[in-house]
């Protein structure tokens, strides 16, 4: 099998673990020029963390005239969509003007990490959202994280099979929009684990104006008198510290449903305490099973304080979430399942019951 990558102007977590998987995969991987970028940018903000950058040393970078040829006879051709460079740029930039030349959308996957809307940048409505409470409530019946222009356009008409990070069931359904959340990095397992935790609840958000951070936050602090609550933003290597020192994580929103930090929890056998998405999600995680899931304050708080006083069940929701993650979220499984859609091997509307509209 021989396989073509399009790269974009930035490196984007989705798009990354993708091209891991793929450069694993038993075929030919030929890549755009731009991953020289993608590279370098990885490493100068991976903080020394190891993230697996190591294998684009086997891609088999083609200049544009090598890629447009290859791309003839290839098999498939992997778009690997980002942020846009600006806020009114029209495509992810890098090497995505090829398709043009390419332009062979029945063999085309791209794969879209965006969120806010398609450019991945938001919209001042959203922002002023954010950044008003009383407005943030005023309008907590729309989806106000989902933009007007949510779906990018000339990548529908230039992909035969578009993925998308946050794919709502009105997505599949009306644009055919395949879900494909974050998957969860095996370099990100930590092999120092401690004996003893020293964390009941651990919250570390970087920001706190997406999703209910703020009141989670809160709530929180004030249970501080009874449990051992650790309770703001570290860097990278102390949050993996605390994380396994932890007995329960919570997450929520970022601009996104699904965020890098719950991946992190979940991949390290911790419990993960997560405000339920509204994304599509192929292999759900089972709230009180292997994940606890809250869609308000009041539910928040009555199950932090029923599962603090349950620890050997904390216990027992890490262990699971993390068997959960290894059978179902790994990039690699994330990659099996994309080339699954595209063999018609799984069937999503009827895994999330969408009916057949009536012609």
């Amino acid at each position: 099998m021989k396989i073509v990558v399009i790269f974009p102007y930035r490196e984007e977590y989705l798009a990354f673990e993708i091209i891991k998987s793929l450069l694993k995969f038993d075929a030919e991987i030929f890549c755009s020029k731009n991953i020289k970028n993608i590279k370098f940018i990885l490493e100068s903000n991976s903080q020394n963390h190891n993230i697996g950058t190591s294998v684009l040393d086997n891609c088999k970078i083609c200049n544009d005239m090598e890629i447009i040829k290859k791309a003839r006879s290839a098999d498939y051709i992997f778009a690997l969509g980002s942020r846009y460079r600006f806020q009114d740029a029209d495509s992810c930039g890098g090497d995505f003007y090829l398709f043009d030349e390419i332009n062979k959308s029945e063999r085309t996957v791209f794969i879209d990490g965006s969120e806010w809307n398609a450019s991945g940048w938001s919209s001042q409505f959203q922002q002023t959202c954010l950044h008003n409470k009383k407005l943030k409530y005023k309008f907590k019946h729309l989806n106000f994280y989902k933009g007007s222009d949510w779906i990018d356009k000339k990548m529908r008409k230039k992909a035969k099979w578009y993925f998308k990070r946050e794919t709502y069931l009105e997505d599949l359904r009306d644009n055919n929009i395949f879900p494909l959340p974050y998957s969860h990095r095996i370099e990100d397992i930590q092999k120092t684990k401690n004996k003893k935790k020293k964390i009941d609840l651990l919250v570390s958000f970087g920001q706190h104006l997406t999703g209910l951070r703020t009141e989670v936050q809160e709530i929180s602090e004030k249970l501080k008198n009874k449990y051992k609550v650790f309770n703001k933003f570290t860097n990278q290597e102390d949050f993996f510290n605390n994380i396994l020192d932890s007995f329960l994580v919570t997450d929520a929103w970022g601009a996104g449903n699904c965020t890098v930090r719950s991946q992190m929890v979940q991949i390290n056998s911790v419990a993960l305490i997560q405000q339920k998405w509204n994304i599509l999600n192929p292999f759900p995680f089972k709230d009180g099973v292997n994940i606890i899931e809250y869609s308000n304050t009041n539910e928040y708080l009555e199950k932090i304080l029923y599962y603090l006083n349950n620890k050997k069940k904390l216990i027992d929701i890490g262990k699971k979430g993390y068997l959960h993650s290894i059978n179902h979220h790994t990039s690699d499984k994330r990659l099996n399942y994309i080339f699954d859609v595209i063999n018609n091997k799984v069937n999503l509307h009827e895994i999330f019951k969408i009916k057949k509209r009536k012609t």
